[in-house]
């Protein structure tokens, strides 16, 4: 071994024997005498005092101004910067009032679902709406408060309107008129001409010839039809007739 590491050592072991010397002269002077474990029961009791203590002084919450610098620097923002708060919106203006004015179209009602389907004049829009709901739009003031099986009752905030409920509307009259019949002793010049037949219609006898101008279109595709139904005409009396003389020769 070095000689100048040997002399470091015993350097450093006295000191540490010098150490452990000086704690027992003053161990011998009184010192560290007044501590030592304490046992189980006085563990306990002492936790007993404290809580009895807890106890016996209810909690006081400090003043707000204690807490002035936790407000102006909130912990919990990045920035510590206090956090800004929007202003409430404010109310809303009540709508005016305006007159009802609705038709009552329909009533559901059923241990689950009480609706009405109704139509706004004013906009002549389909409504459907549940009890105790607002009418949409301008009428927004009246709500459903009711429903009856004929009716339901509006209500604006000060009264009641009971609607009650439309019946069916009729359907509109026809607006195509009926044939003309031609009057007895009419001027035939006046009078409507004869619709004319779809091809392979059938025509029944005794009915006038169609009366078509000079030179119209598809005059000679007419004449033809007109020309193959009398011939049918004649073929059905001649079998009719035939079959009249057999019967009659039986």
């Amino acid at each position: 071994m070095n000689t100048r590491v040997a002399s470091l050592a015993t350097l450093v072991l006295t000191c540490v024997c010098g150490f452990f010397a000086l704690l027992a002269v003053l161990q011998l002077f009184g010192l560290g005498t007044g501590y030592g474990w304490m046992s189980d029961s006085e563990d306990k009791t002492a936790t007993a005092n404290a809580v009895a203590a807890i106890d016996r002084e209810p909690f006081k919450l400090p003043n707000e101004n204690t807490f002035s610098d936790v407000q102006k620097r909130p912990p919990f923002n990045e920035d510590r910067k206090p956090t800004q708060f929007a202003d409430p919106a404010p109310d809303k203006p009540a709508l005016p009032p305006v007159a009802l004015n609705i038709t009552l179209n329909g009533v559901i009602l059923t241990p689950d679902v009480h609706l009405v389907m109704l139509t706004d004049k004013a906009k002549n829009t389909p409504v459907m709406i549940k009890e105790g709901m607002p009418l949409p739009g301008d009428q927004g003031g009246w709500t459903l408060v009711t429903i009856k099986p004929r009716s339901a009752i509006f209500n604006d905030g000060s009264s009641d309107v009971e609607v009650e409920l439309s019946s069916a509307p009729s359907p509109p009259p026809s607006k195509t008129p009926p044939p003309a019949k031609a009057a007895a002793g009419a001027d035939p010049k006046t009078a409507a001409p004869p619709v004319a037949a779809a091809p392979n219609a059938y025509v029944p006898p005794g009915t006038p010839p169609i009366a078509r101008a000079p030179g119209a279109p598809g005059e000679a595709k007419v004449d033809d039809l007109q020309h193959r139904i009398e011939e049918r005409r004649k073929q059905m009396r001649d079998e009719a007739a035939k079959q009249a003389q057999q019967k009659g020769s039986q």
